[in-house]
């Protein structure tokens, strides 16, 4: 492939799939905490009102970067199998 370890990209992939799985409801209770809080900020409190916003883009970032490594490790699976195909094809790559 490209020169990756896709064992170590499955294997990551696959804990943070159970991060995610494990922490699903941690992400969506500070989610819906922040929004609570942002909702009941007075005007004219802009420097609260940026680091709540701040909150959630950083809240929401770091479930992405879970959600991406899981599926650059299906994607690394993927891979593997048809790496296992193509040699058992006896097919080479060029």
């Amino acid at each position: 492939m490209s020169g990756r370890d896709l064992n170590a990209d499955i294997l990551r992939g696959r804990r943070a799939e159970a991060e995610l799985s494990e922490t699903t409801a941690a992400f969506e209770a500070v989610r819906t905490a922040l929004l609570a809080a942002l909702a009941q900020t007075p005007v004219g409190a802009d420097a609260k009102v940026l680091k709540l916003h701040m909150s959630l883009q950083n809240l929401s970032a770091v479930r992405e970067a879970l959600v991406k490594t899981v599926a650059a490790g299906e994607h690394a699976g993927y891979a593997r199998a048809a790496e296992v195909a193509v040699a058992e094809a006896g097919l080479t790559r060029a």
